[in-house]
């Protein structure tokens, strides 16, 4: 079975063609052995490092299948989307402190995605990077630089050494909502007494942070994809078919 390195971007609703890309590429027998994410990817990366039974198909399958929102009857279907400003049970909810508002700094609160995240995903095998290394990313509201949560790091020494700040954590639910704290919809999230928006906001494809997870023959030898959602063609649709998820791998 050939192994892969996987980058996954951020993108909201997008992300549904990232479980669609990397389902298609396992099914084609590529082993994800490195895998980095950013806010919606990085719920991905999630699911796909802390798979629970092996199938990544299905564990991708079940984070798509509680996060989107069952239709509306009678509702036209290009205007289901708005009900999302509603909440979203498994994802987000309308805050509750409404005699606090003025003291908000963002318009959501996302405490059921850190249940869902934790039904998920298996959180001891997520950190276990004998089984497969992962980082997300996220930006440091106080200082506006990238940060790289991960399980494990191949040389802070090294000349491939890129991500500006990178640590080895012990993986949350919490570093996972970190690399999605996008503002205004959500709020940052703190860790360490330290708060984070989403890494997003400062890059968007976290490719550095996937060289930091490498050995040196890794470096030259191991194919890495990346899951573009963003088409910068304009013969391409915006949202692919699931059904071409492999050809979303740009192979470098």
């Amino acid at each position: 079975m050939p192994k892969m390195g996987l980058v996954l971007q951020g993108g909201g609703g997008l992300g549904a063609y990232e479980y669609g890309a990397v389902t298609r590429l396992v099914e084609l027998g590529w082993e994800p052995v490195a895998v980095t994410g950013v806010s919606i990817g990085a719920a991905t990366a999630a699911a796909v490092a802390g798979v629970r039974g092996g199938n990544i198909g299905k564990s991708l399958n079940r984070l798509w299948e509680a996060i989107t929102l069952d239709p509306v009857p009678f509702w036209p279907p290009e205007r289901q989307a708005t009900f999302s400003v509603f909440g979203n049970p498994r994802f987000w909810r309308m805050r509750r402190d409404l005699f606090g508002y003025r003291r908000w700094t963002s318009l959501y609160d996302v405490s059921p995605m850190r249940q869902t995240l934790a039904e998920v995903c298996d959180f001891d095998q997520l950190n276990d990077p004998t089984h497969m290394r992962v980082a997300v990313t996220a930006t440091n509201v106080q200082t506006g630089d990238q940060v790289s949560f991960a399980n494990f790091v191949a040389n802070p020494d090294s000349v491939h050494y890129v991500t500006p700040k990178i640590s080895r954590v012990s993986l949350t639910p919490d570093h996972i909502l970190a690399s999605g704290s996008l503002p205004p919809g959500f709020p940052m999230t703190v860790i360490d007494g330290v708060p984070y928006w989403d890494g997003g906001l400062f890059d968007n494809t976290p490719i550095e942070p996937l060289l930091d997870l490498l050995s040196e023959d890794e470096l030259d030898n191991l194919p890495i994809f990346i899951v573009d959602l963003f088409a910068t063609h304009s013969n391409q649709p915006s949202v692919p078919e699931r059904s071409s998820g492999a050809d979303a791998g740009n192979q470098l």
